[in-house]
């Protein structure tokens, strides 16, 4: 199957932030990305956030042309997309291509179809999204203003506007970063069902730091991807605090195991 993401092997990727900290990411090995489901997994703090909001086109990090591809239709490289020249590129590519979904709503102080409407959602999608909507909540309409709505709502909003973006026979990037801490019971229910149903066609990627140990066991595949991480913390103490060949884990759910797997999940996120 081709790729999505296509990482070249022994080529450094840095993020630096505003106080002075470093984050540097480099793989072993190439690693190339298809469609299913994956999970960065890693101790706290190494930045497996980071490297998704790279992967997602929200954090510039530094890198040589060649490091990073995007293969979803051909190969288009990260370095050409965070540079001045590839940011029309990367405008649409986000908008066509990827999908974010955090555990804080991205949504504007408007009504319901104008943050739909600012996403591209064509009409037709915007009534299938309502109508799903309208079984849980019969009072809301396209003109519910998203300040008047409460918590559960709002989340239930932006998870069903994320994944109604994705259209009939095309493939997008999800990505999925600590989602579930805020979300109700039920939320957290609807958001594992559309990760088992959209990750057969789809690539998703999920960053979640509250995955045991046995949720893994016998539902990845045997080769597991892993990137190298170098921390360089200088904000935090006196003296930089130096971590070099730290790791973060890429495991791919087996496709057959994905609805195990995240069975096994939603026990673990319901006690």
């Amino acid at each position: 199957m081709k790729g999505m993401i296509k990482i070249k092997n022994d080529k450094d990727i840095e993020v630096c932030f505003t106080n002075g900290d470093r984050i540097t990411f480099n793989s072993p090995t190439e690693i190339v990305l298809t469609t299913g489901l994956y999970v960065l997994d890693a101790d706290n703090g190494i930045g497996k956030s980071t490297f998704l909001s790279v992967l997602g086109l929200i954090n510039s990090p530094q890198m040589s042309e060649g490091t990073l591809f995007l293969s979803k239709n051909c190969e288009i490289d990260y370095a050409y997309l965070y540079s001045s020249r590839g940011l029309g590129d990367q405008i649409k590519i986000r908008k066509n291509d990827m999908i974010l979904i955090t555990q804080e709503p991205f949504m504007l102080p408007l009504s319901i179809e104008e943050n739909m409407l600012v996403l591209g959602l064509p009409e037709a999608s915007r009534r299938i999204i309502m109508e799903t909507l309208q079984k849980q909540f019969d009072n809301l309409t396209f003109n519910s203003q998203i300040s008047s709505l409460s918590g559960g709502q709002v989340q239930r909003v932006f998870i069903e506007m994320m994944f109604g973006r994705i259209k009939d026979g095309e493939k997008y990037i999800v990505f999925i970063d600590e989602p579930f801490n805020n979300l109700s019971d039920y939320n957290k229910e609807i958001l594992i069902d559309k990760i088992e149903s959209y990750s057969k066609d789809n690539l998703i990627i999920m960053v979640e730091h509250s995955i045991p140990r046995k949720c893994f066991s016998e539902n990845v595949d045997e080769v597991t991807e892993s990137l190298t991480v170098d921390l360089k913390c200088y904000s935090k103490q006196p003296n930089p605090s130096k971590q070099k060949g730290l790791k973060i884990e890429i495991k791919r759910v087996k496709n057959k195991n994905v609805s195990s797997f995240l069975k096994s999940y939603k026990e673990v996120l319901n006690q």
